[in-house]
């Protein structure tokens, strides 16, 4: 998680609190600074909008910040397995299948 911030969306508050401090900025808003000195990021600004997250900004130990932008949320939809497909292409192992 704390090299994919895009994790952080789909854990549990435990998942991401062992590795990140957290700090309300203001309301709907959350500062997380990696535990880990070594790692590539140095800040994920979590903004929320009515309970739903609506902006990432992400911010790396050069100081380039990657905003991601959250529209349409939908909490929990249901997705049915039909939806993927996994296609391997020839050629390509699989590890632990």
């Amino acid at each position: 998680i704390s090299q994919t911030p895009l994790l952080l969306l789909s854990g549990g508050a435990n998942s991401f609190q062992k590795l990140f401090s957290v700090q309300e900025s203001m309301p709907d808003q959350f500062i997380l600074t990696p535990l880990d000195s070594d790692s590539l990021i140095s800040q994920i600004n979590l903004i929320f909008k009515n309970n739903l997250p609506s902006a990432m900004v992400i911010t790396n130990s050069f100081g380039q910040m990657t905003t991601v932008n959250f529209s349409n949320v939908i909490e929990n939809k249901i997705i049915p397995d039909s939806q993927f497909k996994l296609n391997i292409p020839k050629g390509v192992d699989v590890l632990g299948g």
